[in-house]
């Protein structure tokens, strides 16, 4: 399915999506506070040269709570993709509080950061070695310096485009955790990005696509300081679920 289609779907879907607001007001006004927050930040350190210690972690802390009730959020929205029923409602923001759930999430979040972590080491590592290897041609003349350079640059280039890989590739565990607890087949957090690393394989251009295909909404989300969150974070949560269930069914 194409990037245009599956946004297609995910608006009409919307159009009668009963309860939608309710649903996501909590996940809205979270990404609109973090917005708010990183642009005091910035507006405070340009002035300045200097941040607020204690409300630097605020948006971090903002996000990972988005994140648990966009989760929610996505789940209720499933299930009427499903026709596991016909509605949503402000109550549904729980659903990944759950007793089930929960604990299950988070160590699959935890998990999955840390592989991301680990792999952006590699970008890490070259950036470390580009930085001696500039060091050293300024104070030698000699090429041995801009050997270390390119090396330098080649892994940090590598490691970038490695760990955009692996993100691509783990996107689809909050979905497939919610599934294999449903269906009684959650066999740990591995095994969850395991699954979505298999799902993903050959479709991480299709899904970077989708993804690019919003990019005019992220600008002006940006631009109006997240209040357009309110249209997009429902429009583009749902295409991704539509871009789930087309992976889901290609699979079988």
């Amino acid at each position: 399915m194409k990037a245009s289609e599956t946004r297609r779907k995910a608006r009409e879907f919307l159009k009668t999506l009963s309860g939608k607001y309710q649903l996501f007001i909590v996940s809205i006004v979270l990404a609109i506070l973090t917005v708010s927050i990183s642009y005091r930040q910035t507006i405070f350190t340009t002035s300045h040269g200097t941040e607020f210690s204690i409300t630097e972690s605020v948006p971090s802390i903002i996000g990972i709570l988005s994140a648990l009730f966009l989760a929610s959020a996505s789940y209720a929205v499933l299930d009427v993709i499903r026709f596991k029923r016909n509605h949503v409602e402000v109550g549904d923001n729980m659903i990944v509080f759950s007793n089930e759930l929960f604990g299950k999430y988070v160590l699959t979040a935890i998990l999955k950061w840390l592989l991301l972590f680990l792999w952006s080491l590699i970008a890490g590592v070259g950036i470390f070695i580009f930085t001696i290897g500039v060091t050293y041609a300024a104070v030698d003349d000699s090429a041995a310096g801009w050997i270390i350079v390119i090396i330098g640059l080649i892994a940090m280039m590598a490691g970038f485009v490695l760990a955009i890989m692996k993100n691509y590739s783990y996107c689809m565990t909050t979905y497939i955790l919610y599934d294999d607890v449903q269906n009684g087949t959650y066999e740990g957090p591995r095994s969850v990005i395991d699954k979505s690393t298999k799902l993903m394989k050959g479709n991480r251009w299709r899904f970077f696509c989708l993804q690019f295909s919003f990019i005019g909404w992220y600008i002006l989300t940006g631009i109006t300081c997240g209040l357009l969150y309110f249209y997009t974070l429902p429009y583009i949560t749902t295409a991704n679920l539509f871009f789930y269930e087309d992976l889901l069914e290609n699979a079988e």
